[in-house]
């Protein structure tokens, strides 16, 4: 029979009790008849979480989207039209033929440029639109950090325009390597070459026209219709 200390427990006190395998305690008492029974104490589970999203890090694919196989091709949406940033290299595509267009600049409230839309060569001979319409050269090019394609309207109207000379120049020089465009006041734009070469350019798998029809999605006018022709003329 077990001995006992006066307002104590049973001798041994906490060796009475006695870790389980499992993580449960048995706890030792003395039963009627002296002798000693084990009994065990309950283990109480963890609460479990109802929240799906608790662990978020079983759930999110990550990039292994893109590399657990499946194979992606990006597709271009939009694409930008404009000068070529005077901080970024780029480069223009060699064409066979000049691509000549007739542009229409409406105002944006609010913007400091204009939107550029492409109009249709059946309205070229409208006495409102020709005062209006400015003639330009089409070039496509390409940026060397993020490879972002964009189309370049270089204006053509006038070749003793500092502007349009050298952007024309800068163009043709784009076509050999990397160059970048920096205004230069009145001289119009200035020419910077990269110190080391820079490789080949990653073009888009883009035709000429598909190249032309995300640049001008949704800006080309066609028809004396056209909301950019109408608000011209003051008929909205």
């Amino acid at each position: 029979m077990a001995k006992s200390v006066a307002g104590g427990s049973p001798l041994g006190g906490d060796d009475a009790r006695q870790p389980h395998e499992d993580g449960r305690q048995v706890v030792e008492t003395p039963s009627s008849g002296g002798v000693v029974s084990p009994q065990e104490t309950p283990v109480v589970e963890p609460a479990v979480s109802l929240n799906p999203f608790a662990d978020l890090a079983s759930l999110n694919l990550g990039a292994s989207y893109t590399t657990d196989g499946v194979r992606v091709k990006r597709k271009l949406l939009t694409m930008p039209m404009g000068s070529p940033d005077k901080k970024q290299f780029f480069r223009a595509i060699r064409e066979e033929t000049d691509f000549i267009a007739r542009v229409y600049e409406r105002p944006v409230p609010g913007d400091l440029k204009p939107t550029i839309y492409f109009v249709a060569p059946a309205l070229h001979g409208d006495a409102s639109l020709a005062r209006v319409l400015k003639m330009v050269k089409l070039v496509r090019c390409v940026y060397h950090d993020t490879h972002a394609p964009f189309l370049w309207p270089i204006s053509i109207g006038q070749r003793d325009n500092a502007w349009s000379r050298t952007a024309l120049d800068i163009a043709s020089a784009a076509a050999d390597g990397y160059v970048r465009c920096v205004p230069d006041g009145r001289n119009g734009y200035a020419i910077e070459l990269p110190e080391d070469p820079l490789g080949e350019p990653t073009w888009p798998e883009l035709t000429r026209s598909e190249w032309f029809d995300l640049a001008f999605k949704g800006r080309v006018i066609d028809s004396f219709d056209h909301e950019a022709i109408r608000e011209l003329r003051g008929a909205l």
